[in-house]
Parts: C-alpha cells; sequence; structure tokens
C-alpha cells in the first residue's frame, strides 16, 4: 500500500500526494413510476364479470437483511484533503505493520482478491436466486430400499475382534467406502487410518501426528486434506497428506494461513499486534477502514456529510438497499426484524412468467408456499423426469421387480450409504473443487473458502465469501450446499463449482449449538441444541422442505434432549443424542419422521452410512451397527430396531503408547 499525503499535514511524517481521484460514472437504476388516472367512458360499460370469491390475503413479507452499499461519488475538494491528511497518518503504519510479516502478504492479498471477486455471490432476498435455481436444478432423488430375507442374511456380520485403539478423544471421522477404510481424527494422534476391510474387525494402520487437528476430508485413494494450527497468527493452514501408505500419512504441501482467522478482531487498535493481520484486518485495511489510534477516527466533513474515501483517492457513500448491486454491497441482517417469524415470500410477476416458461425442473413450484414433498408410491407409475434425471442412472432398484427378488437368491444387492464424512464435518468436495468453512464459537460471521483440487497436491485457491450465520457444518446433495449454523440454515448453488452463489436460508432466531444437517429427496433434516430453552425455542430435529432451494420453509419439528451429528438412507433416518443415544426414525412419511427405538450410546456426536454400516462417533468409542434388518419388507420396525445391537470396534486407548 501506498502513502498518500497532504500539504496540510506538515507536522506529519513524510508522505506523497495522495493519487488522482479517478472515479467511474455511477450507473444508478432507473425507478419506473406506475400512475395510473381515471379515464371517463365513452361507449357503455361492458357487461359486469362475475365478483371473484374473496381471497385471504396473504401476509406481506418481512424483510429480515439489508443490503448496504458503496455507491461511488464525486467529493468536494475539501473532503479529499481531509482524508489525505487521515491516510498520511495510517498508512505508514499499515506499511509497517506488513512489512514484519512479509511472507504473509502474497496469500492475504490473493484472499482479498477472491473475496472482491464473490461478493456479487450473495443472491439471498433477490428474484435472481430463483432464476438461478432454474438455470442450475437440482436432482432431487428419493430412495426406496428393500432388501430380501436372503439378502438381509448375506448383508449379515460373520467377523468380530477386539476393538481398534486410538489414543486421544477422537473428533471427526469420514469413511471411505470404496478403498474399505476408515479415518478419524484424535486430539492425540492427528488423522488415523483404519483397515475395515474385515466386518467387522477393524485394524489401525498409521496416523499423522498432526495433533492440533480437527476437520479434514478425503479427496481419493491417495491424498486428504486436514486443517492445522499455523505457527503464527490465528488463522489455519490447509495441509495435504499423502495417505497412499496406510502405515505413514505424511505431509506433502502446507498452505499456511490459507483458512481465515475467525474472531473478534478489533478494527480499531492501540497498537501494532506482534502477530500477522487476519484476513478480516487486513481487508479492513485495504477498504480504509482500519483504524490506529494515533490516528484518531477516519474524517467527517460537515459540509458533506456520509461521504468516505479509500486508499485509492475513490469516494462513496453509504446506501441501504433490498437488492444488491453486484459487487459493491455486503448483506446486513436487520436487527429490527430478529424473532419475527418470516413468512414466505410471494413470487414476482417476472418469477411467475419464468416458472411458467421453465416448469419442467420446477414443477409445483406457483405459489408463495411451497408444497409438502410426497413420496412416490411403489404401485404408481413413475412421473414424467426432468432432464437432468433422465440423465442420470437410476439411483436404487436395479434389480428384478419384486415378485421376482422375493424369490431368487441370487437378485442384485441394492446400494447402500455411500459414506463419505459425519455430518458435523466442515469440509465438503464437489468434482474438484474442496469447500472449507471457518467459524468459530459464539461468532456469527465465517467465511466459505474455495480451493481447486484438479492437482491435489497444488490446490488454487478460488473463492471466499462471507458467511453471517454462525457457520458449523457443510453438507452437499447433488449440486445444492447446505451451510447450518447457529442462526440459519443457508442453500448454496454449485451449478459454477468453483464460485457458490449463496441463494436462501431458514433463519433460526434462538440460542442454538450445535447444527447439522443431512438431505433425502427434497427434504432436509436438521437438528438443533437450545442450552437455555423458552417458549417455541427448545432442542429439537427439524424437517426443512428443499423444494425450493431459495425458499427453505420448515415443516415440522420432535423434541429431542441433546440433538448432536445424524444421518439418512432411504426410509430411516438416525439421530445422535449425546444423552440417549442413536434414536432411528421412520420415514415413510419423510415430513412426519416417526420414532422407532434408541441404541444407548453414551455421548454419541456423530454418524455415517456406508452401504449397509452405521458408524456412531462418541470421544471415546466407535460403535458400528448392522443395518441391513430394518430395510427388511413387511417389518415391525420398532421390533427389529429394539433388538439390534452394536459391535465395539474402536475404543480411544489409555494414555501409554498403542503397540503397533
Amino acid at each position: 500500500m501506498h502513502t498518500n499525503a497532504s500539504p496540510t499535514s506538515a507536522p506529519r511524517r513524510s508522505h506523497r500526494p495522495l493519487a488522482a481521484l479517478t472515479l467511474a460514472a455511477a450507473t444508478l437504476g432507473t425507478l419506473g413510476l406506475f400512475l395510473s388516472s381515471p379515464v371517463t367512458a365513452l361507449t357503455p360499460p361492458p357487461r359486469p364479470m362475475p365478483r371473484p370469491i374473496p381471497q385471504p390475503v396473504p401476509p406481506q413479507p418481512i424483510q429480515q437483511a439489508q443490503f448496504v452499499c458503496e455507491v461511488p461519488t464525486e467529493a468536494a475538494r475539501s473532503v479529499q484533503v481531509a482524508f489525505e491528511e487521515y491516510y498520511s497518518c495510517v498508512q505508514p503504519l499499515a506499511a509497517e505493520w506488513l512489512g514484519a510479516h512479509p511472507q504473509h502478504v502474497p496469500l492475504l492479498e490473493a484472499q482479498y482478491q477472491a473475496w472482491l471477486i464473490a461478493r456479487g455471490h450473495d443472491l439471498r432476498g433477490t428474484p435472481e436466486a430463483a432464476r438461478f435455481v432454474r438455470r442450475n436444478p437440482v436432482d432431487f432423488n428419493d430412495r426406496t430400499i428393500e432388501l430380501t430375507s436372503a439378502q438381509v442374511q448375506e448383508l449379515a456380520p460373520n467377523l468380530s475382534a477386539e476393538p481398534a485403539r486410538v489414543r486421544g478423544e477422537l473428533q471427526r471421522i469420514f469413511v471411505d467406502r470404496d478403498n474399505k477404510r476408515m479415518f478419524l481424527t484424535s486430539a492425540e494422534e492427528g488423522l488415523v487410518s483404519l483397515s475395515i476391510a474385515r466386518r467387522y474387525a477393524y485394524e489401525v494402520e498409521g496416523s499423522s501426528n498432526h495433533t492440533g487437528s480437527k476437520d479434514f476430508f478425503v479427496i481419493d485413494a491417495n491424498h486428504a486434506v486436514i486443517e492445522d494450527a499455523s505457527e503464527v497468527g490465528g488463522a489455519r493452514d490447509l495441509v495435504i497428506l499423502d495417505i497412499s501408505d496406510r502405515e505413514d500419512p505424511r505431509e506433502v504441501r502446507r498452505l499456511v494461513g490459507a483458512l481465515p482467522h475467525v474472531s473478534h478482531a478489533p478494527a480499531y487498535l492501540h497498537s501494532l499486534p506482534a502477530t500477522p493481520p487476519s484476513f478480516d484486518q487486513y481487508r479492513l485495511m485495504r477498504q480504509g477502514k482500519l483504524q490506529f489510534a494515533q490516528c484518531g477516527a477516519p474524517p467527517t466533513v460537515s459540509t458533506h456529510p456520509g461521504v468516505a474515501c479509500r486508499p485509492d483517492g475513490s469516494c462513496y457513500v453509504q446506501k441501504i438497499k433490498q437488492t444488491p448491486d453486484t459487487g459493491i454491497c455486503e448483506r446486513h441482517v436487520n436487527p429490527a426484524v430478529i424473532g419475527r417469524p418470516r413468512p414466505m415470500p410471494r413470487p414476482t410477476i417476472d418469477e411467475r412468467i419464468s416458472e411458467l416458461e421453465d416448469s419442467a425442473p420446477m414443477t409445483g413450484r406457483m405459489g408463495s408456499a411451497a408444497p409438502a414433498p410426497q413420496r412416490r408410491s411403489r404401485a404408481a407409475s413413475a412421473p414424467p423426469m426432468a432432464a437432468a434425471e433422465m440423465a442420470a442412472p437410476a439411483p436404487l432398484d436395479r434389480g428384478a421387480p419384486r415378485q421376482e427378488m422375493d424369490t431368487r437368491a441370487n437378485a442384485p444387492m441394492p446400494d447402500g450409504g455411500a459414506g463419505g464424512a459425519g455430518s458435523l464435518s466442515q469440509m465438503m468436495l464437489y468434482g474438484n473443487t474442496l469447500y472449507v468453512l471457518s467459524a468459530a464459537g459464539n461468532i456469527a460471521q465465517g467465511w466459505l473458502t474455495s480451493f481447486d483440487v484438479s492437482n491435489p497436491r497444488q490446490p488454487r485457491l478460488r473463492h471466499i465469501i462471507g458467511l453471517d450465520n454462525g457457520p458449523e457444518a457443510l453438507q452437499r446433495h447433488d449440486n445444492l450446499l447446505l451451510i447450518a449454523g447457529r442462526d440459519a440454515v443457508m442453500t448454496a448453488s454449485l451449478g459454477t463449482p468453483h464460485a457458490p452463489r449463496l441463494l436462501g436460508e431458514f433463519r433460526q432466531f434462538c440460542p442454538v449449538n450445535y447444527d447439522p444437517v443431512v438431505v433425502q429427496g427434497t427434504v432436509a433434516y436438521r437438528t438443533i441444541i437450545v442450552d437455555q430453552p423458552r417458549s417455541r425455542c427448545t432442542s429439537r430435529l427439524e424437517v426443512i422442505d428443499l423444494s425450493q432451494p431459495h425458499s427453505p420453509t420448515l415443516r415440522t419439528t420432535l423434541p429431542i434432549s441433546r440433538p448432536r451429528g445424524l444421518a439418512v438412507l432411504g426410509e430411516r433416518l438416525f439421530v445422535a443424542d449425546e444423552h440417549h443415544g442413536v434414536q432411528i426414525f421412520d420415514l415413510s412419511d419423510p415430513v412426519a419422521p416417526s420414532y422407532a427405538a434408541t441404541w444407548q450410546i453414551y455421548g454419541v456426536k456423530d454418524l455415517v452410512v456406508s452401504d449397509f454400516d452405521l458408524f456412531a462417533l462418541s470421544p471415546n468409542e466407535v460403535q458400528t451397527f448392522d443395518l441391513a434388518p430394518l430395510y427388511q419388507r413387511d417389518i415391525d420396525l420398532q421390533k427389529v430396531a429394539s433388538e439390534t445391537r452394536g459391535h465395539l470396534t474402536v475404543v480411544r486407548a489409555s494414555n501409554h503408547r498403542v503397540e503397533r
């Protein structure tokens, strides 16, 4: 950053003049005013039409957010001089701070440029969100799984052994179904690799010893990414591990400070910190909004109130808008409406016309409230599929018809769960793009960072998007990314994978902790913990309709003592309740889960379904359950579930070193 000066600032340190003001003309949208005026009838009035039946007037939508936009303006010379003098003090201090940490400056600048590019990708509350969904439809496939008794018997486990032992508290889980591996992070061993080829006799293969790590993701059979503590500053490092040698996962690349730090970093500094600036501080610095005590507050010119200037010489005024101007606006929640219920917004005329023109992939989406999702009847003929569904292979039912499967012992086995990360994961992969959350407890703001991992050993930063929902976990369904947070569940389109667009949100005005989410068909299942219960705000399971991804709608809630992670497969939902264990729900009606049974596991916090195995993670153990009996036809689910027992497959070892 260069140093600006003013002829009026002689007492201050030496400086150069402020760069000449070069402003592009601001393009302002024209407000169309439609005025109606009475017209005198020159002919007899037409025959009166029948009076319409009165319809209830839907409530007006309550605006929950507003966009604060920086609109370019021409500033008077007096304003320019005032800012020249101010920056002549601020910029040398900023340059001194950055000069003490030169190795961090290139990454901070790359993150700032990535953030600038992504500023216009927040489409929440705008008509463009609906249009973007229509251009990039989500493939909402239902999964109906039914097994014959022969298939259930074939899937039954026939091995058991002493559980594998891992040192330290267990934190996160990932199941690589294709390569028959399970990965855990522990507080003492970092990323731990286990073989699950022998059912259920798991064996520890090796560990990475990244003891400061928690969140991770397995990219392919040879590469995993893990977040790790940085040596300097609060930002986290993104570490690439080579996991091809199962006994010796090793670090092959480290992106220092690649994951932005989230904290209550002050924008007003009394002295230069010893640590490098956080991304948020660097962003404020580049915008001219980071303040130093010895320079005072930014100038305010009484004859030109509201005008501010940046270090590059451009000036602007802030205006509040309901629809953002791409690239110059930031979204802010309106505190005046916090705690008020949010009705579904009514579609505009433009949206209604677009819906009619493009009704194939968005059937049944007219009107202000989305209809409750209905599961397709097994006896009914299948409805016409959208183009995206026709191009995709059938998700299940690759075997013979039901009448034949009951009698043929060699009927093809339906697919079970695909494995992958648990529902508490803060990393997710789509194609060659990795998405990573940066978040912190009790802070509403966070970041979603996108990396191109087409070459896993050379990740490239692509986008940084600011979040305002207290983000905690990521989940993906087709090209729809769900960002679960303490204040809201947000949806983001991955129609352009390296450039996600925020589409909509279901905002929760409760003091919430822990809020993962999973998806089945057009329905999302979310758990929240409310440590300070109050009226209409308690710990529970929530059922959210995603048939309109830009406008999620709450359908059902069920009370649960202290729910954490969850998993879904077919018509069965599994919820981890820290107080009671794994709760099983029947999803015959997907928007009205019915409780079936509970498997007792103390402190269970996350779940993964892989094939027909359920991996239940607690800080001290992993129990694995055979799910096949729950999918056998014509069973009493409550009876079968209550009789199912888990296999203890991993336990937390004592502090002495485990021999391998």
